[in-house]
């Protein structure tokens, strides 16, 4: 049986805290009845919910709905900032909010006009046998994972210690404080999606179909990620100049072309070394690093520890 995590204080439906880890921890499957919103702030690791498994790294955000199990597979130097809360205090509008800003949720809020549920995870779990059926994108849009720019993580990070400051202190109207830096932090994760989803209405007008060019790109990607890319040649595929192939890319995914196939080959070559046994050169070569140092060097910069730290784990 799951077990449930009750709320981590009282007298308050607002409260946040963050935790830095200093070892690798795995964080066991649970639950929990209220929302959880998350920002990983330094380092990375493996989030386990709804049958994915999904490396996140700093800078990331998602919520994770009452009900819902997942766990945690975390490095060392991993910060994480949580904040839990209870929507029913927050009102319809804001309610709405939370549902826009993560729109995949597999979840059915409490508010009668908002009881709709997405048809995305059903339709590819159903594809899950398919291989590179589901790109990281998609993963992440599973999990309702959103990159934040460097910017916008530094003003959640900030947010999230003003509700955990206002929590320790208790000072008149700390309450009425938690609820604005909770709802400044809404707003923030709703601007990053639109922006991500879109570069602006002039580009919608222009063409409906630059997000879908991007996701074959990301298809490419995730089936040739061992390979040299061309992005010239991915721009070229997708009718666009090179510039303007970059700028839709990072508006689609949070990150420029190059950091996401790094991560893409560092994310898959760790599966290589911890279920294939794989040695690092081994696992390096098959994702398309021949320098074993520079490969060290990608992995370090991106997971916290050297490969050799995670194949000895």
């Amino acid at each position: 049986m799951i077990p449930y995590i009750e709320f981590p204080f009282k007298n308050t439906y607002i409260a946040s805290e963050s935790a830095e880890y200093t070892k690798v921890t795995v964080i066991q499957e649970h639950a929990h009845s209220f929302l959880e919103l998350v920002l990983v702030s330094k380092g990375a690791c493996i989030h386990c919910f709804r049958n994915i498994e999904m490396p996140l790294f700093a800078g990331d955000v998602f919520i994770i709905p009452p009900d819902q199990p997942h766990s945690y597979r975390l490095t060392a130097r991993t910060k994480f900032f949580n904040c839990y809360f209870y929507p029913d205090h927050l009102g319809t509008h804001w309610f709405q909010m939370i549902y826009d800003a993560l729109q995949n949720w597999n979840f059915t809020p409490k508010i009668p006009h908002l009881d709709r549920q997405t048809e995305l995870l059903s339709n590819l779990n159903s594809k899950s046998d398919q291989p590179n059926a589901v790109t990281a994108q998609t993963k992440a849009a599973i999990q309702g994972v959103i990159h934040l720019t460097p910017s916008a993580a530094n003003y959640v990070e900030s947010l999230l210690l003003q509700i955990e400051n206002e929590q320790q202190n208790q000072e008149f109207a700390s309450e009425s404080m938690k609820l604005c830096a909770l709802l400044s932090i809404l707003i923030t994760i709703n601007r990053t999606r639109s922006q991500q989803v879109s570069c602006s209405p002039e580009y919608i007008a222009r063409s409906a179909s630059h997000t879908e060019l991007i996701h074959n790109a990301l298809l490419y990607i995730d089936q040739h990620y061992s390979d040299e890319i061309d992005l010239k040649k991915l721009a070229h595929d997708s009718s666009l100049s090179e510039s303007y192939f970059r700028t839709i890319f990072k508006n689609v995914t949070g990150m420029p072309p190059l950091e996401y196939i790094t991560r893409l080959r560092i994310i898959k070559a760790l599966k290589l070394i911890q279920r294939d046994g794989m040695t690092i050169r081994q696992a390096a070569e098959c994702v398309g690093i021949y320098d074993p140092n520079y490969f060290t060097r990608l992995f370090k910069k991106i997971m916290g520890h050297s490969p050799k730290y995670f194949k000895k784990i």
